[in-house]
């Protein structure tokens, strides 16, 4: 039992730890691609699960000759599964893919632009911060932190040194 226990603790505290270390490490980063990356990650893992809930809910309900039933709970819980995996595993795997991507980087680059949106939410605990870059390529979203959009108006010059990862992410660490 201890050994369960001791497992469960490494493996939450490791999620924690995916989950801020932009946060903690990074000055820039692409959240936004990250969870979409997570969220075509999940989709998959989302139709597998129907599929077995089903599978399992009909063996029963045969027996049973209660077919409606079967469906009625499939549905009932892959409804529930993805709800549960985009609160809890979305920004898990948006923090695991954005660790590999800073750990695994390929190369330098210049991102130059100009601010063409800021956005702003402080809360209690929870604050959004981003910068919306637009480069004469295409249109970039970086997370950041206050202080850093505090720095910029929109209409202004950005030019920022950034390292491309290994899923094409752009992030710079602090």
């Amino acid at each position: 039992m201890a050994k369960f226990i001791l497992i469960i603790i490494v493996s939450l505290g490791f999620m924690v730890f995916l989950g801020t270390y932009e946060g903690l490490n990074l000055l820039y980063f692409e959240e936004n691609s990250a969870d979409g990356y997570a969220i075509k990650i999940l989709i998959p893992l989302l139709v597998l699960s129907f599929i077995i809930l089903l599978v399992q809910r009909y063996q029963y309900s045969i027996k049973e000759n209660r077919l409606i039933d079967a469906l009625k709970y499939s549905v009932g819980g892959i409804f529930g599964l993805g709800i549960g995996s985009y609160f809890l595993l979305v920004p898990v795997i948006s923090g695991a893919i954005i660790f590999t991507n800073d750990v695994l980087r390929s190369k330098a680059t210049v991102i130059s632009g100009i601010v063409s949106n800021k956005i702003e939410i402080d809360g209690g605990k929870l604050g959004e911060n981003e910068l919306t870059i637009q480069t004469p390529t295409r249109t970039i979203t970086l997370d950041t932190n206050k202080v850093e959009t505090d720095k910029y108006k929109i209409g202004d010059a950005f030019s920022v040194e950034m390292m491309e990862g290994y899923w094409g992410l752009l992030s710079k660490r602090k």
